[in-house]
Parts: structure tokens; sequence; C-alpha cells
């Protein structure tokens, strides 16, 4: 049996203090809600017999409109009874319409909108979603329930980490806020303000101490093999102040002058200046017996002419393969078996920020080799990356 109730959605209060009515349509315990596009002062509103009170100068107004919702919410009940295909969600969708536009082709479209990394991020959530789903999902789709339901497949059929779920999440979330502004739906069609809220997890950062910085560099590789190449990547990242993987593929011999690197940033356009420490000059000095053209590591093609978004993807591919070659050399190393499951070349990046807030670096000196805009920034990566030191520090102090 369906049943239907009008309530007082006092999750979406506005600012002049009014809250929307909602219609709930209840079928097998399980709830939709359908808003009527009433909202009035909580003052004004009768529960028990679930009308609008005669205080309301648009009482008479107000309850005709309700009956006349409740009416047609009735009579497409009964035509899904008859077609066999009645349930809270299937009225709900049918009172709304299905001319409700479809969220992944609206998501293709904002695709030209953004920036390479923004993009490959978004068509990662549309795959999952089809996957999901199908290609016909609606925005009428998206409720509460359905938001309950992806992230349990995200966490049972992808594995997905609790704050990778909340990210996918995140985007939809970004989807519906910009169809609101594109008034392609309504407020109180976004689930995410009728109360749904993400959760988030301390991440777990992945670093090396100093004991096995040495047993991955002292993995004996022959050299110019694709294993070797990407272990000097990996090391010459490290050494200059954790280099993003994009930046050393990108690195160029003009880029550096009497030990000194100067670059700038491909993720943020900063410029980067250091000069080299010994370990990283070293490298330098292998790789020149077999120059890749203007590149310094034998990583991107010395031939082709890159853009900016060819280079991305050059890049990219590049990524797959070294963390798949940087599992091999942490196994051969007998590091640790997290390392040898989540060695990637971003490790470089934590690990020199380990190290250098174990040697004693100062904050300041630490968002300065990063490049962090905030030392907000700088203070949070540190407090991620040796949570595991303070916890050992608390063990000693209280036993």
């Amino acid at each position: 049996m369906t049943t239907f109730k009008f309530i007082l959605w006092k999750y979406r209060k506005k600012n002049n203090g009014e809250v929307p009515i909602y219609l709930r349509i209840t079928k097998n315990r399980n709830p939709r809600y359908v808003s009527t596009g009433i909202s009035i002062l909580p003052r004004h509103w009768n529960e028990s017999k679930e009308r609008v009170r005669a205080t309301h100068s648009k009482w008479e107004v107000y309850n005709n409109k309700l009956d006349e919702f409740i009416t047609d919410a009735r009579v497409k009940a009964n035509e899904l009874k008859y077609e066999g295909e009645e349930s809270s969600k299937s009225i709900k969708k049918k009172i709304k319409g299905i001319d409700s536009p479809k969220f992944i082709d609206y998501t293709r479209e904002l695709l030209p909108t953004f920036g390479y990394w923004k993009k490959r991020k978004y068509k990662v959530l549309i795959n999952k979603l089809e996957a999901f789903h199908g290609p016909d999902l609606r925005f009428n789709d998206i409720d509460t329930r359905f938001l309950r339901k992806f992230e349990l497949w995200l966490e049972e059929v992808k594995e997905n980490a609790q704050n990778t779920r909340s990210k996918e999440l995140g985007k939809i979330r970004a989807v519906l806020n910009t169809a609101i502004q594109d008034k392609i739906i309504k407020h109180d069609d976004n689930p995410f303000l009728l109360g749904y809220k993400l959760k988030w997890e301390k991440p777990d950062v992945t670093k090396m101490d100093w004991d096995e910085v040495k047993a991955f560099k002292n993995v004996d590789l022959e050299p110019w093999s694709l294993k070797w190449i990407y272990q000097q990547a990996f090391l010459f990242a490290m050494y200059n102040d954790g280099m993003r993987f994009q930046d050393v593929c990108n690195c160029r011999w003009e880029y550096i002058h009497e030990g000194t690197l100067k670059y700038r940033m491909l993720k943020n356009s900063k410029v980067k200046v250091l000069e080299l420490p010994k370990p990283s000059l070293k490298i330098l000095e292998k790789l020149k017996e077999k120059p890749n053209g203007k590149f310094v590591f034998p990583i991107l093609e010395a031939n082709v002419k890159y853009d900016k978004i060819t280079i991305r993807e050059a890049i990219d591919s590049a990524n797959k393969v070294a963390n798949e070659q940087l599992k091999n050399i942490a196994s051969e190393a007998e590091l640790r078996p997290h390392l040898q499951k989540h060695l990637t070349t971003h490790v470089a990046v934590h690990t020199f920020t380990h190290l250098a807030d174990e040697q004693g670096w100062s904050l300041t000196e630490i968002q300065e080799a990063r490049k962090h805009s905030n030392i907000q920034t700088t203070r949070d990566y540190i407090g991620r990356i040796n949570g595991d030191r303070l916890t050992k520090k608390r063990s000693e102090l209280f036993g």
C-alpha cells in the first residue's frame, strides 16, 4: 500500500523563516519526497490535519493547491500500479515528469569548461555513474537513497576508500549546484541541500624513512632499463624538494645552469629555483651519457611537439608505467608490504616533506620548498604525514 503525507521540510528553512512543504510518498517502507512548491512559516502549519492554517493570508489557495497535488499523485500511483511499476521512486519520477534532463549528458556539456586534470576526474565520475546506473541517469533520479546506494557500490564494487567515495559524491554535488545556477533544477531537487553529508577520514599518507630510501636507492638495476629510469626519476624528485612527477618528466636541459634548476611548475605555473644537491647532480651526469634531446629524462618523446593537452596525456600515461615499476622496485628492495603495494611517484613528495621535517626544517622553509601559498597547507601536510610519530610520542608519554 502506498501512503501520502504532507510534511514541513525543516532542513530547508529559508532566510525569511519559511519552510517548504513536501509530499512524502511511502511504499514498502521506502520513502520519497517531492516538493510542492509551497513555503510557509511553521506557525501557519497544522501538522495533524496536514493543512495550512487560516492564519495565513493565502491559506485557501495553498490548501487547494495541496489537494490538487495529492490527487495528481494518487492518480499517477494508480497508473503505475496498473502497469505493475508502482514504487515510491517511480511515483516521484512520474509526478516530477519524465522530461527531467539527463545528468550525465549535462555533465559532459560542462567538460569543455574544465581544465585538463579536472576534466579527467569528471570523466572518471561519468564512467562510474554509467557502470552503476546506465547512461540515462536523470536529475530526478538523484536523491538521498540514490546517493547512499551509489556510495555503497563505490565501496563494495570499486573498493574505493572513504575519501575517494566522498570526492566522487562531491563532484555530483558540484554539478547539481551548477545546474541550479543554470536553472536546470531547483534548490529543492538537490539532496545535498536536504541533509546528505559527506564523510571524511584522516588519510594514511605513504612515505619512506631514511632506511627505506637507502634500500630503494641501493637496488642494483640495469642502467637505462625502464625500472632504472623511474628509480632515478623518483630519487631526483625527492632530492629536489619533492618535485612533482609531471615536472620531472618535463624537466629540460635548458632549465639547468651551473648547478641551478629553474623551471615553471605545470600544476600552478609558479617559478621554482633551487641549487641542485650533489645526488641530483650525480644523476644528471649519468643521464648526459645518453641525452634525450631537450628532456633530461628519457620519459617523454624528444621529437614530439607537445601542447598543453598532449603533454599532460603523455605524462599521465608515463605515470601509470612509473607506478608499476616503482612497486616492482619496492618488492626487490624488500620494503614493507604497504610500500610494495602503494609506492607511487607522489610518494617522493611525501618523503621529502617527512625527511625535511625530521631533519628539523622550519614550517616556513618547507613551505618555501614546496611552494605552498598558505602556511596552513604546509602545517596540515606535515600533520597528515607525521601523524604516526605523534601517536608514538603519546604512547611514550602515557604508556
